[in-house]
């Protein structure tokens, strides 16, 4: 029985250095892949790559103030790391995702002390604001029905001054207000007046909002932009959408959901109310559930008993499975 243990044991032993190696090529495969990987931002995407981008290098060398820029690091932080980061005065300001940052460098930093960064370059004013909302294309529901500014919500990154921020807005005659987390504001401006606020010191983003308040469904959908995705057609009884939710499951964490009203129904050709889009409905039937569910994906089959347009108040994602 001895020589039977050996030969077993050995066999063993060959599948686990098998295993070993496999395991590590597919480590060494998949690390391969991920360093071709690169990000996405608003107007571009990013390949990871090698370098410092010439651009940064003479704006660090040049300029007395600190970088905001886009960096990658060849491998995972440890503390060393970022002791090291913070002797060299480098401010990470945010994870984007795997080894990529947003951070902000001093002038004349000396990269050769970083053998761990794999890459960099500016953040640019592209980069905080889409390029429709730049060219002047913005949704009219976020216009203010009394002055006709536009309402905005603009981010600094954190290590901006907030006394900064306030003063640089008053020196343009903007009035702003805190907003949400961090160094976000809001504010109204005339559309003209996109172009000074890209110009001030670690903008991180601008954007429409906040979203306007819409009593009802038609106006909410209008405001996200939820009516021109749905592109609707009425050649029938029955609503054609060209995206209304086929295929997708919400999920609603409330008071329960009513599974026998007409609102998530299916809509029949002849339209009239079909089966129930309500595939599971545990926590029983609550008012506020399903007032939520309705503006998910409520069919607006109801609509004209409240003298509204056929389907005028269907929810977000009509055709979905609530």
């Amino acid at each position: 029985m001895k020589p039977l243990v050996s030969i077993t044991a050995i066999m063993l032993c060959f599948a686990i250095a098998f295993s070993c190696s496999q395991n590590k090529k597919d480590d060494s495969e998949s690390h391969a892949q991920d360093s071709t990987l690169g990000i996405k931002l608003l107007n571009r995407e990013i390949l990871s790559q090698q370098g410092i981008a010439k651009e940064l290098e003479n704006k660090l060398f040049n300029q007395s103030i600190r970088q905001y820029t886009i960096i990658e690091f060849s491998k995972k932080l440890e503390p060393e790391d970022f002791q090291l980061l913070q002797k060299l005065e480098i401010k990470l300001l945010g994870n984007i995702e795997r080894n990529f940052y947003y951070a902000s460098l001093p002038p004349r930093l000396d990269f050769e002390q970083l053998n761990f960064l794999k890459w960099a370059e500016p953040f640019t004013q592209n980069d905080a604001i889409k390029k429709s909302l730049r060219d002047g294309e913005f949704n009219k529901a976020y216009l203010d029905s009394t002055t006709g500014k536009l309402n905005l919500l603009i981010q600094f990154f954190e290590d901006v001054p907030q006394e900064s921020v306030k003063d640089n807005f008053r020196k343009i005659g903007v009035k702003a207000e805190r907003y949400g987390h961090k160094n976000s504001w809001k504010i109204q401006v005339e559309s003209n007046q996109i172009e000074q606020l890209l110009n001030f010191m670690g903008v991180k983003y601008i954007q429409e909002g906040p979203t306007p308040f819409s009593p009802l469904n038609n106006s909410g959908r209008r405001s996200t932009n939820s009516d021109r995705v749905h592109n609707p057609t009425w050649g029938n009884p029955q609503p054609q959408y060209f995206l209304g939710g086929v295929g997708i499951r919400i999920g609603i964490c409330d008071s329960g959901v009513d599974n026998n009203h007409n609102d998530f129904n299916i809509i029949n050709l002849d339209g009239t109310a079909g089966l129930s889009r309500v595939y599971s409905n545990r926590a029983g039937c609550g008012s506020h559930g399903t007032h939520v569910a309705s503006i998910a994906g409520g069919n607006g089959l109801n609509s004209p008993n409240s003298n509204f347009p056929a389907f005028d108040l269907r929810g977000h994602a009509p055709l979905s499975q609530l």
